[in-house]
């Protein structure tokens, strides 16, 4: 119904407050489309990895600090069990695509120092890297093709006795068997994956 037909026996007084009223209700719609418009556009500009740099600068601030313990239950109440799970598969794909980076950076002429400096390394990794990347192109292998960090990386800790037959699905041979001392301070089987 329009605001004419809603006038039609209104007295004066009525029609304006009526019109009153509809400006009010159109000035609260455009306001918060206005608020909306700006909240989007900041989520825009907001950089997407600013929780993960936050995390990392502290991180590196405080990890050989007495107060260290502190950092790690303020995280512990922050994040979720699933965001973890977000940051530990984006450290494997940053994992992954490090190598990559590190030619491509080096391709395009930017010293190795730039770069040891850009990722926090030291540049004898980034000399490394280099060198892997080129004898795998020498080889005619991709950039992650018989990488060993792919081998066997499906398997959990946990999981420790099924890891011989896993390596050997995915090596095409059994790997060789070496009997260390895990993290827990025992004994394990642990298959050797050549580097």
């Amino acid at each position: 119904m329009s605001s004419d037909e809603q006038s039609a026996g209104l007295s004066p007084v009525e029609r304006f407050s009526l019109r009153l009223r509809e400006a009010q209700e159109e000035f609260e719609r455009e306001r918060r489309a206005e608020i909306l418009a700006a909240v989007n556009e900041a989520e825009q500009d907001r950089d997407p990895l600013e929780l993960v740099r936050a995390i990392a600068e502290n991180y590196a601030a405080h990890r050989d600090r007495a107060d260290a313990d502190s950092m790690y239950a303020e995280l512990t109440y922050e994040l979720s069990l699933a965001d973890v799970r977000a940051l530990r598969l984006a450290a494997d794909a940053a994992a992954i695509i490090t190598p990559r980076l590190i030619q491509s950076a080096r391709d395009n002429a930017q010293p190795v120092a730039s770069i040891a400096a850009d990722l926090g390394v030291t540049e004898s990794y980034v000399y490394r890297i280099l060198r892997e990347q080129k004898a795998r192109q020498e080889a005619g292998l991709g950039p992650r093709d018989g990488d060993p960090d792919t081998v066997c990386n499906d398997v959990r800790p946990g999981d420790r006795q099924k890891w011989p037959a896993r390596c050997e699905r995915q090596l095409g041979h059994a790997a060789p068997i070496h009997r260390g001392r895990g993290g827990d301070g025992e004994y394990h089987d642990w298959p050797v994956i050549p580097r």
